[in-house]
């Protein structure tokens, strides 16, 4: 099996490397990371090419199209048997990739592997906001890189719709796949980690009104199915 790994990232410059660290400790030599650089204005870019690794693919976009968009980039180039999206500041969990592996060694016809995610704090995270907010426990990932996905059902579906923001997109995605009758294994292993800084620790308090569009695409199409 092969696998294309696809990394969306604007101005990701201070975790990227990590991200990519933590993929390239466990891949196979015909494996790919795919990053849209999304027109950042750090040294994204820089550090990208300082990793000289044949398996890594940059691209660099001339204008930022946002992360949903980025990641269909990305799609349009991958070449491998399955799909996995990380974000630029998450991690692959250590041993994810020899357990996917072998259950699509001896599952070839699964199209969706969902697994678990691990929450984490960055270390530069203030001690006083740590203690103001708990982790999530591992659970069930609903989004992200615990999600593994055959190419060809991710091109059947569409893709990710940018016109959806804030894992808005991810309801979209698989509100699509699920019209199309996938083949889902949930395992209980978990497969990304997901880092809580400070940037994205505020996101958590965001009005969830901008899920609103995604999930009456998800209802409208349920209805439509039945």
């Amino acid at each position: 099996m092969k696998y294309s790994f696809i990394i969306p990232s604007f101005n990701g410059s201070k975790y990227i490397k990590e991200t990519i660290d933590s993929l390239l400790s466990q891949i196979n030599i015909s494996d790919e990371i795919i990053v849209i650089n999304d027109n950042s204005t750090d040294d994204t870019q820089l550090i990208i090419e300082s990793i000289q690794n044949h398996q890594i693919k940059l691209i660099n976009l001339s204008k930022n199209i946002g992360a949903a968009a980025a990641r269909n980039e990305g799609l349009k180039l991958a070449t491998a048997d399955y799909v996995i999206f990380i974000d630029s500041d998450d991690l692959w969990a250590s041993g994810a990739y020899r357990i996917i592996d072998q259950i699509f060694m001896s599952n070839p016809s699964i199209d969706l592997l969902v697994g678990y995610v691990e929450h984490f704090f960055s270390p530069e995270v203030e001690k006083k906001l740590q203690q103001q907010y708990k982790l999530p426990p591992i659970s069930k990932a609903k989004f992200g890189a615990s999600l593994v996905i055959k190419r060809s059902m991710l091109l059947k579906s569409g893709g990710f719709n940018p016109i959806f923001k804030d894992r808005g997109e991810w309801i979209g995605l698989l509100s699509n796949l699920s019209i199309l009758n996938p083949k889902i294994m949930d395992i209980k292993d978990v497969l990304f980690k997901r880092r809580i800084h400070e940037t994205n620790f505020s996101h958590r308090h965001k009005d969830l009104s901008s899920y609103i569009p995604a999930l009456r695409q998800h209802i409208m199409m349920k209805r439509l199915k039945k």
